[in-house]
């Protein structure tokens, strides 16, 4: 479920106003969906300094996935590799939450 605008996932390429890339996530599967389109610029940047696996496990409550995340850190992915590795942890993450919901 998507979190208050104010909670939202701003996609910088760096520290500063003028880094802002215009995109934000304010669910797990609208982060996917902007971090399909994002400059990897921007996943590389918030990967090295944790935001994403703070972001996953401070607001969506996505312990698991923000270990995931925290791991990436030191995996020496970039670019398009660093993305599809990205969205391989995500689509496993919705499939595992679809599932569980079908369960019930």
């Amino acid at each position: 479920s998507a979190v208050p605008h104010e909670k939202c996932f701003n996609f910088y390429t760096g520290v500063g106003p003028d880094k802002f890339t215009k995109m934000a996530a304010c669910s797990l599967s609208d982060f996917k969906e902007k971090a399909k389109r994002v400059d990897p610029k921007s996943l590389e940047f918030h990967v090295q300094r944790g935001d994403i696996a703070k972001w996953f496990n401070d607001v969506l409550g996505e312990a698991e996935l923000a270990k995931e995340f925290d791991r990436l850190r030191t995996s020496n992915l970039y670019g398009e590799v660093l993305r599809t590795r990205i969205m391989r942890l995500i689509d496993t993450r919705i499939e595992r939450l679809t599932y569980s919901r079908t369960r019930v």
